[in-house]
This record gives structure tokens, sequence and C-alpha cells, in this order.
């Protein structure tokens, strides 16, 4: 209990699932409460670029698993593996797996990096007005814990080769991460769903280079927190999001309406006119 005597944990309901979230979490658990999704247009993409009967979806910055376990519902054979650095929000994931009967969801309490290793990961209290998913490598935290972290590359051969989808939202250490993936990147060419921040334009085009490098085809994925067709307070949705984006190993694997990106350098979209396919989405 906190100080208030509230509880640190709220619960809701969203894509048919129950998620326990911090109470006070601004971003993630906020949108869940308020409209019954976050970042539905990630999620539509996830589940159109694994359209197989079994794989392996990656969920690198996984936090509660507002991804993951929607993913896992929709395709209850495959087999989702998500890393959160945040021991106390890692927990909240195991909780939310297991209560839900997602057994196909398998929580992995480390962050991603170029290298095996220890090392101090910012942190916050459950109890902390914070956006919980924020919280990456460089963020300000007045406190740290030490996590370890490993490489996408050493996850266990059987399992390494089957990955076919991975998911990153790191904050900015999208390409540390790629230096540990090298042979996830080239021999096995999952498609790649990555945040690319707009506000940290050097990052960005780091990522896009490593993928423009390897042959991956790319294209611009601006996800809304919230869309004009959540299940509640539609009405209530704008434009805050962030931008991601797609890198595919061949044609053909997402839909026509969503933008491709000319090169490293390409403008980001400025308009909504460049996303054409929010308009599925009520924008």
């Amino acid at each position: 209990m906190s100080a208030a005597g509230a509880s640190l944990l709220d619960v809701t309901r969203a894509y048919g699932l129950d998620f326990r979230f911090p109470a006070s979490d601004t971003v993630v658990g906020a949108n869940l409460r308020t409209f019954g999704e976050f970042s539905r247009v990630e999620l539509d993409i996830l589940l159109h670029l694994a359209p197989g009967t079994s794989g392996v979806m990656v969920d690198a910055g996984a936090n509660i698993g507002s991804l993951a376990l929607p993913f896992a519902r929709a395709r209850p054979d495959w087999k989702v593996l998500a890393y959160e650095a945040q021991r106390w929000i890692c927990h909240i994931l195991a909780a939310n797996a297991v209560a839900n009967d997602l057994l196909n969801v398998e929580p992995i309490h480390a962050a991603l990096g170029p290298e095996e290793s220890l090392t101090d990961f910012p942190m916050a209290g459950l109890e902390s007005g914070v956006n919980f998913g924020g919280l990456g490598f460089g963020a300000r935290s007045p406190s740290h814990e030490r996590v370890r972290v490993t490489r996408l590359d050493d996850m266990s051969p059987d399992v390494r080769d089957a990955v076919k989808v991975v998911k990153m939202d790191l904050q900015g250490f999208e390409p540390e991460v790629l230096r540990g993936a090298g042979d996830l990147l080239t021999r096995i060419r999952p498609a790649w769903v990555a945040e690319a921040d707009r506000n940290q334009q050097d990052v960005a085009r780091r990522t896009l280079r490593i993928f423009f490098e390897a042959g991956y085809l790319v294209h611009w994925l601006f996800v809304p927190f919230a869309t004009r067709k959540a299940v509640r307070n539609a009405g209530q949705a704008t434009l805050t999001g962030d931008f991601n984006i797609i890198a595919t190993p061949r044609e053909g694997l997402i839909p026509p309406d969503i933008p491709p990106v000319e090169g490293p350098d390409a403008p980001f979209p400025t308009d909504i006119s460049d996303l054409p396919y929010l308009r599925r989405y009520g924008f």
C-alpha cells in the first residue's frame, strides 16, 4: 500500500484481457484504462507480420505486456519472448501472462545490448507518477538497479532460428541491441518493428542505416497511443504517439498504404496525409 493508502496497482480490461499496471503510470497504463487499448496500430502490424501457424515473436522492451499479451492471445501457437529490464514491471508482466492463461509468453528480466554484461539500469518505484515505458539506458532517474544484459543472438539456437517478428521499443538503444543481433539480422532475417524517435534523429538514422545496409525494405509507422476506433472514449483520442519503422526482408509483407522510407536520411513524415493507413483508425 502507498502512503496514501491506495493500491500501487490498478487493473483494467483491454483486448479481452485483464491488465495490471502501476496506478501512477502516465502512458501505457493510462491509455489502457481510458481507451481499452494501447498502440493498437502497432499490434495490428505485428499480427499482420505473423500470419503463420507457429513461430517466435520477440518483444524487446515489453513493459507490462500491452503488446506481447494480445499478440500471444491472437497467436496461441506462437512463442512470445518478452524482455523487460525493470524488475517490478517484469513481475507485473509475468503476473498478467499467468492471470490471462497466456503460457506461451515467456517474461525475461534482462536488458538487451551488444554483449553480455551486468550494468546499472534506471528504476522508478511503483508509486512514481512517470511513464514507466520511457525508462531506458541514459534516462534520468533517482535510482538504478543492477541488471543482466544479454544479446538477441544469445537465445538458444532452436528458438533463434524460429524468430519471425521482433518488436523493439528501447528508448534510443535500438542500434546497440542490433549490434548484438548480427545473426538474427543477416541470416534469419525476421521482420522488425522498431521505435525511431524523431526527437533523437541521430539514433533513428543509425537504426535506419543498419536496416538499409542489411538489405531490408523499410517503411514509416507512426503509432498513436489510442485510436478513434477505441472501445472506450474514442472521441478523446488524439495523434499523440511514437514514430516507428517497419523493416522487412522482402516485398509484399505489409499493407500498401504504409509509406516507404526512401533512405536513411529521408525526412520524417510531417502531416497526417503522409500516413494514409491512419484513416483506417478514424483519423
